[in-house]
Formats: C-alpha cells, sequence, structure tokens
C-alpha cells in the first residue's frame, strides 16, 4: 500500500499548499513561481531598450498567416509556432487544469457535495423579496474578494433563520463561487495555477468542529488541540455551519470559538455563520467575548433568511414516504 501521502503545509504569504511526503522539497511553489516571475521581469526591464539584443523572427501558421515577431536573441531559435495558436492551446489546457485544482479545493474545503455545482442565478427567489437583495449583496462581496485579491479586511457574514430556508445553500454557492473565481482571475498559465491572494476556504458543521475537537485527545491524533485551532484561525476564509445545535454546556467548544474568533480578530480575516439564532442569541452559543469580536459594528452582515423552507414547502402527502 502506497504511503505517499499529501501533506498540509503553511506559507505565511500564501497560506495552505499540499505536498506528497515523497517530495524534498517542502518550499513553497506559490513563493517559487513568484520569484520566477520577478527574475523574468528584470530580465525583460534589462533587455527592453537594447535594440543589440533583440531579433525579428517570422512565424508561418496555415491559420493565422505569416507572422513577424520581434523577440530577445538568446529565445528567438524557440519562436517555431504560430503564438496565437499556442495561446489557443494554453487556454483550452488552462480550463481543464482549473477545473481540476478547483474540485480537489473544494474537497478540501469540505462544503457539501450537495451545493456544489450550483448558482446564485439558479436560486428560487419566489418566497421572499428580500432573497434577490441578499443574493446582490453575497454577488458584490465575491466581486470584492477577488478584486482585492485577499480576504483581509472582509466583513463577517451571518445568515440566520429557521431550518430549511437555504442558508447552508447560499453559505456553500457564496464559498464554492470564491474558490472558483479565485483560480479564474490570475491564471495564465497551465503551470502557474494557485488561489489568488490564498483565498482558501473552509467549511465546517459545528458537530463536526465538535468532533475534530475530541479526536485531538487521542494519542494517535494527527494533530494537537492548539494545532487545530491555530489552522482554522488562519484559513483566509472560515464558515460554521449550524452554530448552535450543539449544547452550550460544552465547554470544550466554548473554549473553541473563544480562541478562533479571537485570532481571527486580530488578524482580521472574515468568518460566517449560520444559525437557526438570532444575533442576540449567538452569544450564548459561542460566548460573549466570541459574539463581540464576530458581530463588531461596521464589520458584520446580517441576513435574516425570515421565509418559509425550501425543504418543507408546498410538500404533498403522496410525496412523502409514510409508513
Amino acid at each position: 500500500m502506497s504511503t505517499n501521502t499529501r501533506e498540509q503545509l503553511h506559507c505565511l504569504a500564501h497560506g495552505e499548499y499540499f505536498k506528497f511526503s515523497s517530495e524534498m522539497d517542502k518550499g513553497c511553489p506559490y513563493c517559487k513561481a513568484e520569484q520566477a516571475r520577478q527574475d523574468n521581469a528584470q530580465y525583460l526591464k534589462k533587455t527592453r531598450f537594447n535594440l543589440d539584443s533583440i531579433e525579428s523572427v517570422t512565424v508561418r501558421c496555415d491559420i493565422h498567416g505569416e507572422q513577424t515577431l520581434n523577440v530577445p536573441k538568446k529565445l528567438a531559435d524557440r519562436f517555431k509556432h504560430c503564438p496565437l495558436c499556442a495561446e489557443k492551446s494554453n487556454a483550452a489546457a488552462l480550463r481543464v487544469e482549473i477545473e481540476k485544482h478547483v474540485k480537489q479545493a473544494m474537497i478540501d474545503s469540505g462544503l457539501p457535495d450537495n451545493g456544489l455545482g450550483h448558482s446564485f442565478a439558479a436560486v428560487d427567489r419566489s418566497r421572499s423579496a428580500k432573497q434577490t437583495a441578499i443574493i446582490e449583496r453575497l454577488i458584490k462581496y465575491i466581486q470584492d474578494l477577488i478584486a482585492q485579491g485577499s480576504s483581509t479586511g472582509a466583513k463577517n457574514i451571518m445568515l440566520c433563520g429557521n431550518m430549511g430556508t437555504g442558508k447552508t445553500y447560499f453559505a456553500t454557492i457564496l464559498l464554492q463561487n470564491i474558490v472558483r473565481r479565485s483560480y479564474e482571475a490570475s491564471r495564465s498559465h497551465v503551470n502557474d495555477i494557485q488561489l489568488k491572494g490564498g483565498l482558501a476556504v473552509q467549511f465546517l458543521s459545528e458537530q463536526t468542529l465538535q468532533s475534530a475537537i475530541t479526536a485531538t485527545w487521542a494519542n494517535n491524533a494527527a494533530e494537537t488541540t492548539q494545532q487545530l485551532y491555530q489552522r482554522l484561525s488562519r484559513k483566509a476564509i472560515l464558515c460554521l455551519d449550524d452554530v448552535g445545535t450543539v449544547t452550550s454546556t460544552q465547554t470544550h467548544l466554548l473554549d473553541a470559538y473563544a480562541y478562533i474568533f479571537d485570532e481571527r480578530y486580530k488578524r482580521n480575516l472574515p468568518t460566517i455563520i449560520t444559525s437557526n439564532m438570532t444575533h442576540e442569541g449567538l452569544r450564548l452559543a459561542i460566548g460573549a467575548r466570541a459574539a463581540d469580536r464576530f458581530l463588531e459594528k461596521n464589520r458584520i452582515i446580517v441576513a435574516n433568511f425570515d421565509w418559509q423552507g425550501y425543504r418543507t414547502a408546498q410538500v404533498g402527502t403522496d410525496e412523502i414516504e409514510i409508513f
């Protein structure tokens, strides 16, 4: 059985990345790519106005005709193929590679399978006029993140309302769009695919968080409780689903919230919460200190899903299995 497992590593500049255990070089590939781009830029800057280093190359193509290109002499012998065809080929390969990376990111993020591949355009907005306003605000949230290329300073989000109103569904669409658009926004070559600004997301329910905490207590645990808290605290965007479903007497859960929200507050990183509770009741679920940091004035978007639930609305008895 192969032991070549994927290791999750962390870079201060680019966030989480993965390496196989068999790889000797554990350095951040994104840092190396950036250094290569900088080196190339410096080279082009030095040769840009040096006419002696430029050579004209003629390339013939059955599709695009004859083209004359001015290229550095050192690279002249490499320009034997049509650059327009090469660009088209790279674009097709890029789409395939981006899709591979997006799918893997969805798996790594823990997003629910039943919301993957969905979009806000397909959401049933007939329940309330407020739905369109919420969707438009979330779309702008995505656009602002991608334009900035980082989640630093982005607002927290609370999606609250009754069961079945689509809170988790909206959060899943939001997060997968951030991942997908981040990959698509800044990639130019198949060998240079990464999350723009390290916009990595993590989705987990309160129940999953509780299980993850108790798992760290085992003797052979993959990470300590402190390491779990630190990992979640550093994530560019963290989404906690169904907050308030686990009894508030679980002191270890309250300790987790106190640590994670305090650290994310200090790092100026956004947290997204879905809950059946109002933002007032949130203080009981996550503790007063954590709630104060999450609900800070001018740093929170609160969306109240006060319409009829999707899962139970308009369902006749002939559509339900009754035994």
